[in-house]
């Protein structure tokens, strides 16, 4: 078994995050306004 280095991955980092991820963002906010009203 070869020992081999951890390779870098900037291109995986570098990619923006899924438009999935900006969804749940938005209802924080949301979610807030709802606590605030209780």
């Amino acid at each position: 078994m070869t020992i081999r280095p951890k390779q870098p991955a900037p291109p995986t980092e570098e990619t923006p995050p899924p438009r999935r991820k900006k969804r749940p963002e938005r209802r924080k906010p949301r979610y807030k306004g709802i606590l605030w009203h209780r």
